[in-house]
């Protein structure tokens, strides 16, 4: 059996990503992993996630037999509006484009 693991760890400075390949007949792992600097995007008030950076992280979740992707939770702190705002979209946004 081979499973595949990916964890996405959304940040309005860096974006991670890690993939665990396991390959249970070879008995052999590998770990892959990329990082998206400066994901967000500003026109005014409005925020969105550059269109190169969900091309990338979507190329790197291609959906494949027993993949299993994940991405990190972020919860509102009310500490920063602007902070606040940008990690909602990026998660969003994220959701959207990864395979489910």
């Amino acid at each position: 059996m081979h499973l595949t693991l990916t964890g996405i760890d959304p940040g309005i400075v860096d974006t991670g990503v890690v993939t665990l390949e396991l390959n249970a007949p070879e008995r052999t792992w590998s770990i892959t992993h990329t990082v998206f600097s400066a994901p967000m995007q500003r026109n005014g008030f409005e925020v969105s996630v550059k269109p190169e950076v969900l091309d990338g992280v979507s190329r790197w979740c291609t959906i494949g037999r027993n993949h299993l992707i994940g991405i990190e939770g972020y919860r509102q702190r009310g500490l920063n509006q602007r902070q606040d705002a940008e990690m909602l979209e990026l998660v969003r946004a994220l959701r959207e484009t990864v395979p489910s």
